[in-house]
């Protein structure tokens, strides 16, 4: 679609070079609003407010044993078109991903997937999960890494600012969540 092209200009250059300095590699990601995770380009913004689905993404592979690259997952999401409009529009990525374009990235970093539904979770595994903030109309969604094991189920970057409280917290079932699945 017009809002999920893709793109290969220049902001999105720009972009791969400044995240590179500032890289984050190989570790989860508990909360993305705060420094030094805030401070990564998406677009014409930062991670801060829209980038759940990269995060969510980076800790998916790192809980699976991937090595990631924050910089290289942001550069996947902005040339496979995963993020709702580019550079030059008016959303100018402010609304972060399509959780329905994962499949693009997944393709472009060679990722194997299945999507399933939230009563196909009770297997142990490593799952993304989008749901929406709240029952209001202009409820934005945000996208979270889960690990389900014996245990429980544990949930990563479920809130985009730190609380020792709310770092990958454990939940015994997903019911909080169902219904904005």
């Amino acid at each position: 679609s017009l809002f999920n092209s893709g793109s290969e200009n220049q902001l999105v250059e720009e972009n791969y070079r400044y995240n590179s300095q500032i890289d984050i590699k190989n570790q989860i990601i508990p909360y993305q609003g705060e420094a030094p995770y805030s401070r990564l380009a998406l677009v014409e913004g930062s991670i801060s407010d829209n980038g759940c689905e990269i995060v969510a993404v980076n800790n998916a592979m790192n809980l699976a044993g991937y090595s990631t690259s924050m910089a290289n997952l942001i550069y996947a999401f902005e040339i496979s078109g995963a993020v709702i409009g580019g550079n030059g529009t008016l959303v100018g990525g402010a609304l972060g991903s399509n959780p329905y374009s994962l499949p693009k990235v997944f393709n472009t970093l060679g990722l194997m997937y299945k999507e399933v539904s939230i009563d196909q979770m009770s297997a142990n595994g490593i799952y993304i999960m989008s749901f929406w903030n709240s029952q209001d109309v202009d409820s934005m969604i945000h996208t979270i890494a889960i690990k389900k094991t014996d245990a429980g189920y544990e949930l990563y970057n479920r809130k985009s600012t730190y609380s020792e409280d709310d770092l990958n917290i454990d939940v015994s079932d997903l019911s909080e969540y169902e219904n904005g699945f």
